[in-house]
């Protein structure tokens, strides 16, 4: 499978799309409560999907009688979120050899995510992508969500090619459709956490990929 259409820039995302790692959000309620001997009830981050940390937090004293405070919940449940950027995400495949193959092509490429600073450089550095990019855009660089589409533009201003001729690479259905209105060309790549909303995915996006290793490119 090959790009659709003329490409000089790239915009990605970083949490299922460069790493397979929305995996620790998706059970950090579970992984927190474990760490402190208690076993969750089944679905529980499913539960708390919409919730703050400290409105999780209530929940852990309310229903687990959990005796600490909310600073301290929210802290532990950082360092359970930051141990896990530092030493376990891991980059999805094809991603290197897509990365380099865009830096040999000259392709400029800048990374978008919501998710803060201090998580995700340490991430791209451990998985030797970090230097690919000509800039890191994160969710404490832009205050708005991606329900936004301030951080593209933002990227855009970075990366200096065309709207036309650059692409966005995302999982999330509410970013792809952002960045789709905003007027860029959207590659969707699948990750297990968005399973459900594959067919809008499909639908939205310019080009639509499974893996990276699907793109004849890189081979």
């Amino acid at each position: 499978m090959n790009f659709p259409s003329e490409i000089t820039g790239a915009i990605f995302d970083v949490d299922g799309t460069l790493l397979n790692s929305m995996r620790v959000w998706e059970g950090l309620a579970e992984r927190y409560l474990m760490s402190k001997g208690i076993t969750p009830e089944e679905g529980l981050s499913q539960k708390l999907k919409t919730c703050t940390v400290s409105q999780a937090a209530d929940y852990y004293r309310t229903n687990y009688g959990l005796n600490l405070s909310t600073d301290r919940i929210i802290s532990e449940t950082n360092d359970i979120i930051r141990e896990f950027y530092e030493n376990q995400a891991e980059m999805k495949p094809g991603v290197k050899e897509l990365l380099n193959k865009f830096s040999d092509m000259k392709i400029r490429m800048c990374v978008a995510t919501a998710t803060d600073r201090e998580l995700i450089v340490p991430a791209l550095k451990r998985n030797g992508i970090y230097d690919c990019f000509c800039a890191v855009l994160c969710g404490d660089d832009i205050k708005t969500g991606k329900d936004s589409p301030e951080i593209f533009y933002k990227a855009l201003e970075i990366l200096k090619t065309d709207i036309k001729t650059t692409w966005v690479f995302e999982d999330a259905l509410h970013a792809a459709q952002t960045a789709k209105k905003a007027g860029f060309k959207v590659a969707c790549v699948y990750d297990n956490c968005s399973h459900e909303n594959q067919p809008e995915l499909v639908k939205l996006s310019d080009l639509y990929l499974k893996s990276f290793d699907e793109l004849d490119l890189i081979k």
